[in-house]
């Protein structure tokens, strides 16, 4: 379904991985997926993709399950979740003013959406950085006991 890279692959450079956000957020669009199934997808393709770039990562698939469903679960109780929404939804924009401006002329403008683009998706590995840390803190507490 995706073209994730391999998980001891070198991570890939910016312009790489801004064509394979573009490909997830293309192939999403083409069936008109719902905004909510479109924002858990593609940071579903997000967290898979930058697995190697998070220090941490488990490598136990429940315990990634555990830290995905996590991420994913969408509330209005949280304002944590908030948070994840708003990065990701401003990841999904630029994703999406990008992807419109890539062939045009005006490389200012397509410099500055390339580095809110950057920009967003940084904010989304520190933010899973986040929870894999409080998450390895919690199990490793546990463990202790």
């Amino acid at each position: 379904m995706s073209d994730v890279p391999q998980e001891n692959a070198q991570i890939p450079d910016k312009d790489k991985r801004i064509d394979f956000y573009l490909k997830v957020l293309a192939r999403l669009k083409e069936r008109s997926t719902l905004r909510e199934v479109l924002e858990r997808e593609v940071f579903l393709e997000f967290i898979k993709y930058n697995n190697n770039r998070i220090n941490e990562f488990p490598l136990l698939e429940k315990q990634q399950s555990g830290i995905i469903a996590l991420l994913c679960h969408r509330s209005t109780d949280l304002p944590s979740h908030e948070y994840i929404k708003k990065i990701l939804s401003e990841f999904i924009l630029m994703i999406g003013r990008y992807s419109k401006l890539k062939d045009s002329k005006d490389k200012d403008a397509l410099d500055g959406i390339r580095s809110r683009l950057i920009n967003a998706e940084t904010l989304l590995i520190k933010t899973v950085q986040g929870v894999v840390y409080a998450s390895c803190l919690i199990s490793d507490n546990f463990e202790e006991v």
